[in-house]
């Protein structure tokens, strides 16, 4: 869905429903890398110019337990 080449409506829904999970309007973001759970990585070429992307913090719906040390 990231790249705008998704047509199917049950793909699209099913990205919007992901995304809608963590706490974002869309899946055009990538995560943290402290990020606990779901984390999704964007690669990037820096000579191509800037990201077209923002990194944005995870709101989750259903909260993770809290883990033992």
């Amino acid at each position: 869905a990231y790249q705008g080449k998704a047509t199917s409506e049950a793909k699209l829904a099913v990205a919007n429903n992901v995304a809608s999970y963590l706490g974002w309007d869309s899946l055009m973001h990538d995560t943290w890398p402290t990020e606990r759970k779901f984390n999704i990585w964007f690669f990037f070429d820096r000579s191509k110019g800037p990201r077209d992307i923002v990194t944005q913090e995870v709101k989750l719906t259903y909260a993770l337990p809290n883990t033992r040390k």
